[in-house]
């Protein structure tokens, strides 16, 4: 497929396309697939939304997530799966900078021929699609989406269910409005409220309806694991599989929780450690200035934005803790004595 056609030349007659985003997909992950499908579904093409595997309930309030494959579910899902990109005129590839982060769904977009369109925000995208749309500065792929459609002058399809699920992705992937803000998200939120985007709806869809269970598991993290570190701005909160089973812990009830030490007036890093299998899972926030993205890069083989970051490391909870902790030592701006005021 040539280079040169852009996505309007493209779509321009309807097209059998095809969604896809990263493994454990996130509000922004589902927010633009979502928001691609109701936008070229209103153009007359055949859309099918695939993800890797399943992501948390409180994201499925949006139109038509039902129809979503869900890749690892099922040999009924998967079949649909491989039938839809082995049709696919077009493939979006939404929210990840490097096929590796697609999981099983890999190798079946590296050998189609499918006319292939990346929107994304990671830093150093990979080099495999026609069209590239990607900007490390927007606060989330849903904003690109919009400018998407912005530069195409795509305005007739901002309907409900394109808006909502734009909103839903911005609303998500800035920690409620709290990092990688700019006066064009303001702005770029203000034409979604304009075009109706219901912003209570969402609010109350994903920041109030957790499940009792969640907010009492979320009580004995921040009660008896979170603690700070002497001498740093810095907090670690550590998650056993034991612990995590105790609480009878579902996809999507830590989702935000590493957020939560950063409201800690002299706390300026929050990392999560949460046990798995085979590998510590690693999330890292951070507030101000400090960008855990580089932290995440050299020490944790993983990396991110400026202020919201993730990596791994293959070794037992208690030394994943202590090598945090190290690490966050080397970092001479988070010392207290060293704490620059802002």
């Amino acid at each position: 497929m040539s280079r040169n056609i852009e996505p309007a030349d493209f779509l321009s007659k309807p097209r059998k396309v095809v969604t896809i985003c990263h493994v454990n997909p996130d509000g922004d992950a589902v927010g633009a697939s979502m928001a691609i499908y109701h936008l070229l579904k209103q153009m007359k093409h055949q859309v099918q939304v695939i993800v890797p595997n399943d992501f948390p309930q409180f994201l499925k309030y949006l139109e038509a997530t039902d129809k979503i494959i869900y890749f690892d579910r099922s040999e009924a899902h998967k079949q649909k799966g491989l039938t839809a990109l082995e049709e696919a005129e077009a493939v979006f590839a939404l929210d990840f900078n490097d096929l590796k982060r697609v999981g099983e769904l890999q190798p079946l977009v590296e050998k189609s021929s499918a006319y292939k369109v990346m929107i994304d925000h990671h830093l150093q995208p990979q080099d495999f699609a026609d069209f590239i749309l990607s900007d490390t500065s927007a606060c989330s792929t849903a904003e690109l989406v919009f400018r998407f459609i912005e530069k195409n002058n795509w305005f007739t399809y901002l309907n409900q269910e394109v808006v909502d699920s734009i909103y839903m992705g911005i609303l998500t992937d800035t920690g409620k409005f709290s990092h990688s803000i700019t006066k064009d998200v303001h702005a770029t939120v203000g034409k979604l409220i304009e075009a109706g985007a219901d912003v209570v709806k969402a609010n109350q869809e994903i920041y109030n309806s957790y499940s009792f269970g969640r907010v009492r598991f979320w009580g004995f993290c921040l009660g008896q694991k979170m603690r700070t570190i002497k001498g740093l701005r810095a907090a670690v909160l550590p998650l056993s599989i034991k612990e995590m089973h105790k609480y009878n812990v579902q996809r999507g009830d830590t989702e935000g929780l590493v957020n939560q030490p950063l409201s800690i007036k002299n706390v300026d890093v929050s990392v999560l450690l949460k046990e798995e299998q085979d590998k510590i899972k690693l999330s890292l926030r951070s507030k101000g200035d400090f960008s855990v993205n580089e932290m995440a890069r050299t020490h944790f083989n993983g990396g991110g934005h400026s202020n919201a970051s993730g990596g791994s490391l293959k070794m037992p909870l208690l030394e994943a803790v202590k090598k945090v902790e190290s690490v966050l030592h080397l970092y001479e701006d988070l010392k207290v004595t060293n704490h620059k005021k802002k």
